[in-house]
C-alpha cells in the first residue's frame, strides 16, 4: 500500500480508501476510477475484483485486456468476440478460470480447440450456452483438456450428441455442476429410463460428487426408473431441477427422499402427476431444504401445503404457482414459515382475504408473486 502513499490526494489514506471502495458495487468502481489516479491505483487493487465477471463489450481493447490483467480478473463472459479478439486477451490475461461463451456466431470450432489446449487448461468455470458453432466432435476435443473443470453449462446445445457426456465423466472428475437444460440431443441412452444407461452410469460413477443437475426442458422424459438411477449414483446432490417431466410420480419422489439427503434446492415444475402424497414425503423426510418448486403440479392442493408449513421450517423459497392451493393453505404456509423470502402463488384460487390474513406473518418476504 505505500507504493500508493506518494498519489495521496485528500483525507483518504490508502487503507482506508481501499475498506471505503470495497463496500461498491462493480460500476460504482469503474466511476471512481476516472476520478484521478490516486483512486485508480487504490480501486483497482485485485483484491477489490475478487469473484467479479466482467461481460466483454462488442470491440474490446487491448486497453481493456490491460485492465483486467493489472486487477487480475479471471472471470469473463464473452458474447460476440472473435476469434482475434479473443485470442488477444489470451494473451494479455493470463490465467483465465471462468469463461461464458453465449452465443459467438463468429468464434471457430478449431480456434476454441487450440486455446482450451494452450491457455485455458486451469478452466473451473465453463458455459457454452447455445453455440452453434461447436459440434461433439469439436466438444469432444476441447473437454479432455479440461480436468480442473467444476461447473459445465451446456444449455440449449444443439449440436452435441449422449457420447459429449461420456467424455465429460472421464475427462472432469472435479466437476460439481451440470447443466443440460433445453438439450434435447439428451436421448433414452443419456439421461433417461434412463438414467441407469451405460452412459449415465459413467457420470454418476466418474462424478459421484456433483452437487448440482438441471435436467429442465430436456425433450426426454425421466421416469421413476430413471430418477433411481440418478439418485444410487448421485447422492451428494445438493440442487435437482427436473422440471417438465410429466412421467415421474410419487414413486419417484421416494426415491429422491429416500437417498438425496444433502438436497437442499428441488424444483419440480410441471412434474404434474405429482401428487399431495408426494409432497408430503418431500416435507416429512426433507426438511433442510431451502427452495422448493411446486408450480403447474395441478395435483397439489392446501393437503400439501400444510405439510409443507408442518415440516419444511427452513424454507425460503417456495413457488407453488398453478395449483390448487386456496385461502386456507397460503395462510398456513405464512403463518408456519415466517422466515420465507419468496413466495409465488400465481394462477391459485386464493381471495383479497387470505392475502392479507396470510401476508401479515410474512415479515421477511422479500417477493410475493401473485
Amino acid at each position: 500500500m505505500e507504493e500508493y502513499l506518494s498519489l495521496q490526494q485528500g483525507p483518504l489514506i490508502p487503507d482506508v480508501a481501499c475498506h471505503v471502495f470495497s463496500f461498491l458495487q462493480t460500476h460504482e468502481k469503474q466511476a471512481v476510477a476516472l476520478v484521478c489516479r490516486f483512486w485508480r491505483n487504490i480501486v483497482y487493487l485485485p483484491s477489490l475484483w475478487k469473484n467479479v465477471q466482467v461481460i466483454l463489450p462488442l470491440e474490446a481493447s487491448e486497453e481493456l485486456f490491460l485492465g483486467l490483467r493489472k486487477r487480475k480478473i479471471t472471470r469473463v463472459t464473452v458474447l460476440r468476440s472473435t476469434n482475434d479478439e479473443l485470442s488477444n486477451m489470451f494473451t494479455i490475461v493470463p490465467n483465465i478460470t471462468h469463461i461464458s461463451l453465449g452465443g459467438c456466431p463468429k468464434l471457430t470450432e478449431k480456434f476454441l480447440q487450440r486455446q482450451f489446449c494452450i491457455s485455458l487448461s486451469n478452466l473451473k468455470s465453463l458455459t457454452i450456452e447455445d453455440c452453434e458453432t461447436i459440434t461433439s466432435i469439436g466438444f469432444k476435443e476441447l473437454i479432455v483438456h479440461l480436468r480442473n473443470l467444476e461447473v459445465l453449462d451446456l444449455t440449449w446445445c444443439e449440436n452435441l450428441n449422449d457420447e459429449c457426456l461420456r467424455y465429460v465423466s472421464h475427462s472432469c472428475p472435479k466437476l460439481r455442476v451440470l447443466s443440460l437444460r433445453g438439450c434435447d440431443w439428451v436421448s433414452y441412452t443419456g439421461v433417461n429410463h434412463g438414467i441407469n444407461s451405460i452412459v449415465v452410469k459413467l457420470i454418476a460413477n466418474h462424478l459421484p460428487d456433483l452437487q448440482y443437475l438441471d435436467v429442465k426442458d430436456c425433450p426426454c422424459n425421466i421416469t421413476n426408473n430413471g430418477m433411481l438411477g440418478i439418485v444410487q449414483g448421485l447422492c451428494h446432490l445438493k440442487s435437482l431441477i427436473l422440471s417438465s417431466h410429466p412421467e415421474l410420480t410419487n414413486v419417484g419422489i421416494k426415491h429422491i427422499t429416500n437417498n438425496l439427503k444433502s438436497l437442499t434446492s428441488l424444483d419440480l415444475m410441471d412434474c404434474c402427476r405429482v401428487t399431495n402424497s408426494g409432497v408430503a414425503l418431500i416435507a416429512k423426510e426433507m426438511p433442510q431444504l431451502v427452495q422448493l418448486n411446486l408450480s403447474y403440479c395441478y395435483k397439489v392442493s392446501n393437503q400439501g401445503a400444510i405439510d409443507i408449513g408442518k415440516n419444511l421450517k427452513e424454507l425460503r423459497q417456495l413457488t407453488l404457482e398453478q395449483t390448487k392451493i386456496t385461502d386456507k393453505g397460503f395462510v398456513y404456509v405464512c403463518h408456519h414459515l415466517p422466515n420465507l423470502q419468496s413466495l409465488a402463488v400465481g394462477g391459485c384460487p386464493i381471495t383479497d382475504k387470505g392475502l392479507v390474513e396470510g401476508s401479515k406473518a410474512l415479515s421477511n418476504l422479500e417477493e410475493l408473486d401473485l
